[in-house]
């Protein structure tokens, strides 16, 4: 799907390519040119947006959830955009059960094909469901572009100006570039993987590196200042 996202050849099913073609030309995701829902396009140029498209698109994603596939707003659960195609298609498939159904009890040949009807039917959802797969397939991609940006940003800030103890938040969750987390004694750890200091309780951290660091570092810069300052002239 993810390399063609056709289900059919072209050419196979008119009815199917004629509303894909249709859908992707439109599509505000897959054409930038579209002119259809600008807002969509705003949502795209942010993590944040492409987050909130991609849950709108495939909702809560943990199979054990009664809510599998759903999404909420303002308290109230609804289809995602993806799960509301493949359940657009469910009911047509009910439907022809149906036939079948109603042809068995009525001592009539079951009918082993899609009426005319339904299978136009059928086929244009599809259609929307294949272009949505692929619209949402584009948004993930998209938005792995930025995490990876995000990451690589935050792995050049671990200690990018040495364990100085430069730290954020009340309690602290984060020191020179490393995330910090409490431990199940609920004591502050630094939670980083790239640091060589992963694991290690802040407060050690700040003892056993931070107070060597800042140590050194300033009988550095006061041997530099005394060595750059001019010789005292004689009598004084």
């Amino acid at each position: 799907m993810a390399n063609n996202p056709r289900r059919y050849r072209i050419g196979q099913h008119p009815e199917y390519d004629r509303l894909f073609d249709f859908l992707k030309v439109k599509s505000p995701v897959l054409n930038p040119k579209s002119h259809a829902v600008s807002e969509t396009r705003m949502a795209m140029s942010s993590p944040g947006g492409l987050k909130s498209l991609v849950y709108a698109y495939e909702g809560i994603t943990d199979p054990s959830s009664e809510h599998y596939g759903d999404i909420q707003i303002d308290g109230r659960w609804r289809p995602g955009v993806l799960k509301g195609h493949e359940m657009a298609l469910f009911k047509i498939d009910a439907d022809f059960e149906k036939l079948q159904g109603q042809a068995r009890r009525s001592g009539k040949s079951e009918p082993t094909a899609l009426p005319p009807d339904l299978q136009e039917q059928r086929l244009k959802a599809e259609a929307r469901l294949d272009v949505t797969r692929s619209e949402l397939e584009h948004l993930k991609r998209e938005l792995a572009k930025f995490e990876a940006k995000e990451e690589s940003e935050r792995r050049s800030e671990i200690l990018y100006y040495g364990p100085c103890g430069s730290a954020r938040g009340d309690p602290v969750r984060w020191i020179d570039g490393q995330n910090v987390v409490r431990d199940e004694n609920d004591e502050l750890v630094i939670d980083c993987v790239d640091s060589p200091y992963d694991k290690m309780k802040v407060v050690d951290y700040r003892r056993h590196v931070v107070e060597p660091f800042r140590a050194s570092r300033n009988k550095f810069t006061t041997r530099f200042k005394a060595d750059r300052l001019p010789p005292r002239p004689e009598g004084f």
